[in-house]
């Protein structure tokens, strides 16, 4: 009778990993199916490559409306693509649709939490939005992701400046400047502080 238990514990136990090892399988095999869906061909590539460039020529000639149809078409096609979704970010921002541009740089923050673009970007729109606690904590984050991305020092100084807080825009020249010792941007912005 002993024997006859261990057996069915054993039987009970080796299903159980079997069932567990398909399960893994399938899971595995969902996300590769997954990832397959979104890969896109040699021509697709190509294809969104071009309507990209368009985009961007679009931008450089101030058509914002168009290159964002053109740009939220391409998204869809290729939703991961970051540069994608920063060029729309500032595209939506030259539109002063700043809640749109806020929510797509909060989309490539949520791919990227340590894009400096995107929090800079959502730091200017926070700003011409009248948000300065929110653009000043977007400027902060978009420096503590990377500290040699000048521009967020000279959004975050100017904004400070702005709000007559001078003495923590310095700093925040001064903190710019040990990173970037040679940065023409943060010297001139450090002389209109003064």
């Amino acid at each position: 009778m002993n024997i006859n238990l261990n057996n069915k514990e054993k039987i009970i136990k080796t299903t159980k990993i079997i069932v567990a090892i398909i399960i893994l399988i399938s899971v595995v095999f969902i996300y590769l199916w997954q990832q397959q869906k979104h890969e896109l061909n040699k021509n697709q590539k190509e294809e969104v490559y071009q309507e990209y460039q368009q985009s961007l020529s679009l931008m450089n000639q101030g058509e914002f409306e168009q290159s964002v149809k053109m740009l939220e078409k391409i998204i869809k096609i290729s939703p991961q693509n970051i540069n994608y979704l920063q060029t729309l970010a500032v595209v939506r921002y030259n539109l002063k649709d700043y809640n749109g541009a806020i929510s797509i740089c909060d989309k490539i923050i949520k791919q990227d939490p340590n894009n400096a673009f995107a929090y800079n970007s959502r730091g200017n729109a926070f700003r011409d939005f009248k948000k300065f606690v929110e653009a000043e904590e977007s400027y902060y984050k978009a420096i503590e992701a990377d500290p040699y991305f000048v521009v967020s020092y000279s959004n975050l100084a100017l904004l400070l400046k702005e709000q007559n807080k001078k003495e923590e825009a310095r700093k925040i020249i001064s903190i710019g400047l040990e990173k970037n010792p040679n940065s023409f941007e943060l010297k001139t912005i450090e002389e209109i502080i003064k």
